[in-house]
Parts: C-alpha cells; structure tokens; sequence
C-alpha cells in the first residue's frame, strides 16, 4: 500500500512539472525571438540596407527583406546617412543631421579624486 501511493505521488509531481516546464520553454523561446515581436514604426525606403530615423539624429535602421530593426549609435556618435550601403556612426563634426535635431540623452560617470 505505501509503495503504491509513494508511485502515485511521484506520478502527480511528475504531471505537475509538466505545465511549469511548458511555460518555462514558451518564456525562453520569448527571450530568443524578442527580434520578432518588437514592432517598429518605420517604412524602409528600400528592401535593406542602413537608413535614418526622420527625427533623431544617432537611431537608425537596418532594414532587411523590409523588415527593420533599430539601432543606436554608440555614445557620442551620429547616423551618417549619405550612403544605405554603409552602417556609419560619425563623430559630430562629420555628420550633418538636417532635420534630424534629437539624440538621446547618456550620462558619464564622472571620477573626482580625493
């Protein structure tokens, strides 16, 4: 009698591992393919290449099949736009931003000795 309910209770934890390990790959799965469920707000101009964002100046997008993702520029940097063929992040006095007046904002630690 006590064999049969200790196989039982290991039967009902093995069942209940089941949902929970579902649930576990359906979350990771997530975290893989998070590229495909990001909605982007842009129209690629052309099937790829690399292309400005209209209002900031250091995001862009690298457009694939028509499908973009976007992309900032490392810290300090613009989006050089003059050639789609090219993923070009610029120090400022290289790029000419037009109408593209915004950048996003990073701060520097910044070390005082004592």
């Amino acid at each position: 009698m006590a064999k049969a309910t200790a196989r039982a209770i290991m039967a009902m934890d093995r069942a209940m591992d089941l949902p929970r390990l579902l649930v576990s790959i359906y979350f990771l799965s997530l975290l893989f393919l998070r590229k495909n469920y990001c909605v982007v707000d842009f129209d690629c101009p052309e099937p790829n290449g690399f292309f400005a964002d209209p209002e900031q100046c250091d995001l862009y997008y690298e457009c694939v099949d028509n499908l973009p993702e976007a992309k900032l520029c490392p810290d300090g940097l613009l989006f050089e736009d003059g050639n789609p063929n090219h993923e070009n992040c610029d120090y400022p006095f290289n790029v000419n931003c037009g109408a593209r007046e915004f950048v996003r904002k990073f701060f520097k630690a910044i070390l005082f000795a004592t």
